[in-house]
């Protein structure tokens, strides 16, 4: 993870540099593997293409095998979607995946990776899952499409965003349905995402969870 220090911070300040300049060319469709995602700045489409192949590749592969064909599968923190993709071909249209995603431009380019796959099965939530239904603030690093997140102290900083529970989310868009994986990346705030999902997993035991463990991150938000 890229922290503090001077390197991270001047390479960031780079990349936003980069992402205005190539702001009119994007979001551009951009292959991985099988799947089509649409990053939205130049920042997100070079991680893209960080992606193709290697230890990454692996992960999306051993993800696919987690959501089983007909059941609900959730992307928390979903950023451009390529989880949630993966999720949507491997439950099939008898099957629904959920994308939870609070930025707005990340979002939309969901949407639109959603609407060129041709899934109708994919459900887009712009949001962001937390223990509670309300209001949050999202913080991003500019430079960084990978690293926004809800603001961890009180400060009045960043864009307020919707805050949902991932227990309220299954009862809305697939009641009923056997949850079969969620995967969460929220760069820290894997606990309140949890505290949120403690209802679905007393119903669906057998749901498999694929979660990000950063000690930095999550001492941030008060966790370990």
């Amino acid at each position: 993870r890229g922290g503090g220090g001077r390197r991270p911070r001047l390479h960031h300040a780079g990349l936003a540099i980069a992402n205005l300049l190539a702001a009119p060319v994007f979001p551009r469709p951009t292959r991985v593997g099988t799947l089509t995602v649409f990053p939205t700045t130049f920042d997100r489409w070079l991680a893209v293409r960080m992606l193709r192949g290697g230890p990454s590749t692996d992960r999306i592969r051993f993800w696919r095998t987690l959501c089983r064909p007909g059941t609900v599968a959730l992307d928390v923190g979903a950023n451009l979607g390529i989880f949630a993709l993966a999720a949507a071909s491997a439950v099939g249209p008898e099957g629904v995946a959920i994308a939870i995603e609070p930025e707005p431009s990340l979002a939309e380019s969901i949407r639109r990776a959603g609407r060129h796959a041709g899934v109708d099965h994919l459900r887009v939530v712009e949001a962001a899952a937390l223990d509670r239904d309300g209001r949050a603030r999202l913080e991003s690093t500019p430079g960084h499409g990978g690293d926004h997140h809800i603001a961890a102290t009180r400060v009045e900083r960043g864009t307020v965003v919707r805050s949902v529970r991932v227990d309220d989310l299954c009862a809305e868009h697939a009641p009923g349905v056997e949850v079969s994986a969620i995967k969460i990346d929220v760069q820290g705030a894997e606990a309140q995402v949890l505290a949120g999902t403690t209802e679905t997993l007393e119903r669906h035991p057998h749901a498999e969870v694929l979660i990000e463990f950063w000690p930095q991150g999550l001492r941030r938000f008060g966790t370990d």
